[in-house]
């Protein structure tokens, strides 16, 4: 009983014969790529030690060269109409205070409502700013001053 006859095993040999030319081809242009024997035997290599690590790197690519290469979905039907979505009314938020430039000029016009203004000036006049950085040590300045210092760059 035959189930393929000649005709079609004939077509099967010429496009396997085909399919194996352009693999074949398409290996022969890889090899002159620059870096390709590298690539080559990193895979190797990776298959030999962890072949589930190259089967997990094969899928990642898979899945980027999917991502990057994939288009936008975008619906066919262009006649939907977006609509406002209604929500409750919310009570209406306080008036925020406007800034006010805290100028010496204003505190000297003695403007009205404004005594914090005065207060403000007095606590920076108070303020003695806490150093950011401990005091340098004599054994530190001296170390310091041993240090070579380039003068000339050639």
């Amino acid at each position: 009983m035959d189930y393929i006859s000649e005709e079609q095993w004939a077509v099967l040999r010429s496009t396997v014969n085909g399919v194996i030319a352009t693999v074949n081809d398409g290996l022969q242009a890889l090899v002159q790529i620059p870096g390709a024997g590298v690539v080559r035997k990193y895979i190797q290599n990776s298959y030999r030690n962890d072949p589930w690590r190259l089967f997990l790197e094969v899928v990642l690519v898979l899945i980027l060269l999917n991502y990057l290469f994939r288009r936008r979905f975008r619906p066919k039907d262009k006649s939907v109409k977006l609509t406002r979505k209604v929500r409750p009314a919310a009570p209406t938020p306080r008036p925020r205070p406007r800034a006010v430039a805290l100028t010496r000029a204003r505190v000297a016009r003695g403007c009205p409502g404004l005594p914090w203004l005065q207060e403000v000036d007095e606590l920076v006049r108070e303020w003695e700013p806490k150093p950011l950085a401990p005091p340098v040590s004599a054994v530190a300045k001296r170390d310091i001053e041993e240090l070579p210092v380039v003068t000339k760059c050639v």
